[in-house]
């Protein structure tokens, strides 16, 4: 089987209900002491996926958890920096959760900075002493410790971290402002369709350079947990003028592989991917801190399945990765990406010429993203081929792929200086893919090789590959024995 993910196909996330007569007590603005009674309206950014809009007025993808809890709102005066304005909604513990929160509040004409938050409390703002007239803290550069990574929205106990900030000003003709939260983690779906006549198991999944919960790290001094992400999102513009947020994570923050374990709706039973699910795909949801991919530049999933033969009597686990097509998870992101599970793989034969004696590249191949470890420069052939996941067995003549023009493409990252002689490229006439390794220690950009099959049901199926190249360079400078020099001498 293999994996097939359409990358960053994003939905929306549980958006809510936008302001409208039933959100706030409407009506006009109160001209006192040169300023207004302003209506102020408190709900949550919805989830990044191509921008962030500013309401939403129905969200089919709401799902109860994830909404506000509380709201903590501190207004600055942005001339002197200093607090105008404390408010907040109930105790966190004991308030219903809510998709709006509307208050009228009298201000003074002016611009103000507004720090919105919801789901925390005073005291982890540093706010428990705070009063009207003080100093304004630096929220800009405030951190908070956030466990983030979770396999349900449950285990967030007292709802998800929201925060936000905007500029107003206000006069005596405003009558409402709208002020908005953003959560501070994010939401990933996996769509898994089965598209085999063989059940299977999904025993779990990891994805690589999560940021890791604050209660997973001990800070210097022994203590847990430490600051992990920034207070207010750090937010940035696309192409289209969209607002996203960036991540922006604290210097005491680690990453390292998340891993969860599906279970069934029982909550004890692995989760199974039915044969030929097609029509009622299985999902698996959880929730993960922002983070940044470092090594490779992109995300790394991992599925670890067993697969059952129809008639039961054998069964195989195996591990099968991909490297996604995004380098960041933002807070607020909300990403579902479809995985189909296949019995068709696309592989090579790796063909490799260099000095008489040197040890071929190491290959690491599991059917998703083909690894070559280099100790010593040369030329390389890497020749397609169609194998069944099921048997290994080679169908390449069966299948007969089909190669557009461009197959073979640059994925992400780029190349050291000095690492190919001869960039990887297309040979359309042999129809392989050809190299000349330099002799720079490091690691290549990932390349992608894309073909068409026909399947025994006549229908077809887009078949891709990852192929990333390394280079860890063999010492030369020890003396070297008689054999050695044998072996390093060319013809």
């Amino acid at each position: 089987m293999k994996i097939s993910s359409i990358f960053l196909s994003l939905l929306t996330l549980c958006m809510f209900v936008a302001c409208n007569s039933d959100d706030a007590d409407s009506g006009s603005a109160i001209d006192a002491g040169g300023g207004a009674d302003v209506a102020l309206t408190v709900t949550a950014r919805e989830a990044n996926t191509t921008g962030i809009a500013t309401r939403a007025f129905d969200d089919a993808n709401a799902t109860g958890g994830e909404m506000m809890k509380n709201y903590i709102i501190i207004a600055v005066d942005q001339k002197t920096s200093k607090i105008t304005h404390i408010l907040q909604s109930g105790n966190l513990a004991t308030e219903k959760e809510k998709d709006t929160y509307s208050s009228m509040v009298h201000f003074d004409s002016g611009t103000y900075i507004f720090y919105t938050f919801a789901n925390l409390t005073l005291d982890q703002l540093g706010l428990s002493t705070a009063k009207v007239g003080d100093r304004a803290p630096d929220f800009d550069n405030a951190t908070l410790a956030v466990d983030g990574n979770q396999t349900s929205v449950s285990a967030f106990s007292t709802g998800i971290p929201m925060s936000y900030k905007q500029t107003v000003s206000i006069n005596a003709h405003t009558a409402e402002v709208n002020l908005y939260v953003m959560r501070m983690v994010a939401k990933l779906t996996l769509r898994l369709t089965n598209a085999t006549s063989q059940p299977m198991t999904l025993n779990s999944v990891t994805l690589s350079d999560i940021t890791k919960n604050a209660s997973g790290v001990t800070s210097a001094d022994g203590t847990t947990p430490v600051p992990n992400l920034y207070l207010l999102p750090t937010t940035a513009t696309d192409a289209n003028n969209k607002e996203y947020a960036s991540p922006r994570l604290t210097t005491a923050s680690a990453y390292g592989d998340y891993t969860i374990t599906p279970k069934a709706a029982d909550g004890t039973s692995a989760l199974s991917i039915p044969a030929g699910n097609s029509t009622s795909p299985t999902f698996v949801t959880f929730y993960v801190n922002e983070s940044q991919a470092h090594n490779p530049d992109n995300f790394q999933l991992t599925l670890n399945l067993t697969t059952t033969q129809t008639d039961g009597s054998k069964t195989n686990t195996d591990s099968r990765y991909t490297i996604l097509n995004w380098a960041q998870i933002g807070r607020n992101d909300y990403r579902v990406i479809p995985i189909t599970l296949d019995d068709y793989k696309l592989t090579f034969d790796v063909q490799y010429f260099t000095a008489i004696g040197v040890l071929p590249p190491s290959v690491t191949d599991n059917g998703e993203t083909l690894d070559l470890d280099f100790s010593y420069y040369g030329e390389i052939h890497l020749v397609p081929k169609i194998k069944r996941w099921s048997d290994d067995t080679d169908v390449t003549a069966t299948v007969r792929p089909y190669y557009a023009s461009a197959p073979w493409s640059l994925v992400s990252g780029s190349n050291p200086t000095g690492f190919f002689a001869t960039s990887p490229y297309w040979n359309s006439t042999n129809k392989w893919v050809e190299a000349s390794i330099g002799f720079t220690e490091g690691t290549s950009a990932v390349y992608r090789l894309q073909c068409t099959i026909t399947k025994d049901d006549k229908t077809t199926q887009t078949l891709s590959r990852n192929v990333r190249f390394t280079m860890t360079p063999m010492t030369l400078s020890k003396p070297m024995t008689p054999l050695t020099q044998m072996m390093l001498v060319t013809p």
